[in-house]
């Protein structure tokens, strides 16, 4: 600049996917906000109030060229990136993700990081959140004035200089993120084409069910199900183990089977039943598992040969090894 060179300034907001088609960077894996975003999609929860942006990555490189081949502006240092902001609790909990996600209150979203910090499933996703919220940096030496302060870029001179160029940026459509979603759930997507179930799923009928699942964890001893109360949801086992067990005309209860990694439980419900038929409590342990609304598997079996398919032979496969144990037992 001191020699007379133009040279502008262009620093950039949250780089993302493409606004129209959805199409995100090859390595994915490596951006910060990609990681924050799958690990509250994982967790099932989302801080309430945590504001972000959207700069769109075809937006941006519009914005870049708009600025840089026009003569008049010169020896400028632009903010650029997008002037609407979201809640990403607002956005993660849109009807039109179908997301089961649920955004907390600060405190109870620390309460549940805390809770779930050490199982199976959670561990990698909450440290994720507390690497990029920047809880795991070295807390050592004084505090400065400077790390207390809070900074707010503003970007009123660069947006009012767009505008005048004709340029605006776009408001986030929810439909676009679904790309970035199905990478952010694809664990998820992996372990249930690897159950007896859903094996035989689409990649567009995996994600569904992807996205609408949640992660749960049962302490030990702790109820899933208890046979006769309503039940609405389909489990598969990801962690740990439970008693599958029911009571006997005479009223006593005896233990049926003990269910693993991949096994389901609540397939009753979804095909019609209102109440669980047996009890089931996590045993040995702690158990995680992914919990499917069933209202979103009944919906699926009337236009999913493949997922009425799986779900037949699974429960041919159960009743074929019960048979073999009342027959062993005689």
């Amino acid at each position: 600049r001191a020699r007379g060179m133009n040279a502008n300034i262009y620093r950039v907001g949250n780089i993302v996917f493409h606004s129209d088609t959805g199409v995100h960077q090859e390595n994915i894996e490596e951006n910060a906000f990609y990681l924050q975003v799958k690990a509250f999609v994982n967790l099932g929860v989302v801080p309430l109030g945590l504001e972000v942006e959207f700069s769109f990555v075809n937006q941006l490189a519009q914005a870049i060229i708009t600025l840089a081949t026009c003569r008049d502006l010169r020896q400028e240092t632009y903010h650029l990136y997008n002037s609407h902001r979201v809640s990403l609790d607002e956005v993660l909990t849109d009807s039109a993700l179908a997301l089961q996600v649920a955004g907390l209150p600060y405190d109870a979203f620390i309460d549940h990081l805390y809770r779930h910090y050490d199982k199976p499933g959670f561990q990698q996703h909450i440290e994720q959140v507390m690497l990029h919220f920047g809880w795991m940096d070295d807390a050592g030496g004084d505090s400065s004035a400077a790390e207390e302060t809070e900074l707010r870029v503003v970007a009123d001179k660069t947006n009012s200089l767009l505008k005048q160029l004709g340029f605006n940026w776009q408001t986030l459509d929810p439909d676009a993120m679904k790309t970035m979603l199905e990478q952010a759930l694809k664990e998820r997507m992996t372990f249930l084409r690897q159950t007896p179930v859903f094996a035989a799923l689409s990649p567009a009928e995996a994600a569904l069910v992807a996205r609408q699942s949640s992660l749960r964890l049962y302490g030990d001893e702790t109820s899933i199900l208890w046979e006769g109360d309503p039940n609405d949801t389909f489990y598969l086992m990801m962690d740990g183990f439970a008693e599958i067990s029911r009571k006997s005309a005479a009223g006593w209860s005896g233990t049926l089977r003990v269910a693993g990694r991949n096994d389901f439980l609540g397939e009753e419900t979804v095909l019609g039943s209102a109440a669980a038929s047996v009890t089931v409590e996590a045993v040995m342990g702690d158990a995680v598992v992914l919990a499917i609304p069933a209202a979103v598997l009944s919906d699926m079996l009337a236009s999913s040969p493949s997922l009425a398919l799986g779900l037949l032979k699974a429960m041919n496969n159960r009743i074929r090894r019960l048979e073999t144990m009342v027959v062993n037992m005689g």
